[in-house]
């Protein structure tokens, strides 16, 4: 019975091993090592900026807000001295987010066009890379992302102010809390919007490309599941995750990411 769980154990990660290597020769894979090079360098920029937050921040300050606030909530107070700081750096968080952004568009839509090439045998009107599409998408991706994470910075700081009056933390203690809070913040959070937003960048190049090369279908090819992309994953008439290219998944995505470091990817399918 033993023998039997090990060689069924050991089946299953083959097979597992066999669908990696595989999809990562299919265009626009979030995992294939250069992509990953590229989220790398993204997350690396992200959490530098970060850092910077975490010295620039006003702490001569806190003391006022300390005193003024000792029975009650800081948290408007500690919004409005931090908000100047991280409007002053709005524009260097911008300018990451596109050029990376954009970078990573880019790489995508030329792995598809050279797929469609060789794979599918069809000419392609080749003008270069798609530049305005690229310059399009960072920019509409850059202006969301940095509005909603300055507004998280700004709200988990004011907590934190906040909290460390009501627990009589005293400066000394917020400051702590404070830098604590920005180290969590430029290592996983900055690797969390770095992984998340390549593989957003990847796809929607992987469905503008596909579209134009007469692509029809594709196959949501699962990485690291949790049971939203397991759903869809088996989604299709043959349980095999393929659709239309412009059919919608069980999590109601069209493409990856279903959610927050989603590694999963699309591989073009001609539907007979």
């Amino acid at each position: 019975m033993a023998i039997q769980t090990i060689l069924t154990e050991a089946r299953e990660t083959i097979r597992g091993l066999q669908v990696f290597l595989e999809a990562l020769a299919y265009p626009t894979n979030p995992n294939n090592p250069s992509n990953v090079r590229l989220e790398n360098l993204f997350a690396k920029e992200l959490g530098d900026y970060f850092g910077s937050l975490g010295r620039a921040f006003p702490y001569d300050r806190v003391e006022a807000i300390y005193d003024r606030h000792v029975k009650e909530s800081a948290y408007t107070s500690a919004i409005d001295i931090y908000a100047p700081v991280v409007a002053m750096m709005d524009d260097r968080l911008l300018a990451a987010i596109e050029a990376h952004t954009r970078t990573i568009y880019l790489k995508g839509a030329v792995d598809m066009m050279k797929w469609g090439k060789t794979a599918l045998g069809k000419p392609i009107l080749y003008e270069g890379p798609p530049w305005d599409d690229a310059i399009n998408y960072a920019k509409d991706l850059g202006s969301k992302l940095v509005t909603q994470m300055n507004d998280e910075t700004k709200r988990r700081l004011a907590k934190i102010i906040s909290d460390g009056i009501k627990n009589k933390r005293g400066i000394p203690g917020i400051k702590r809390d404070i830098r604590k809070q920005f180290t969590d913040m430029s290592q996983y959070r900055a690797r969390m919007i770095a992984q998340t937003e390549s593989n957003n960048a990847l796809s929607e190049a992987f469905m503008d490309r596909s579209r134009a090369l007469g692509v029809d279908g594709k196959k949501w090819i699962v990485f690291h599941p949790c049971p939203i992309c397991e759903a869809n994953g088996v989604a299709g008439k043959n349980s095999d995750g393929v659709l239309p290219i412009e059919g919608t998944y069980p999590s109601g995505h069209s493409r990856p990411t279903a959610h927050p470091n989603c590694k999963c990817t699309l591989a073009p399918v001609i539907l007979d």
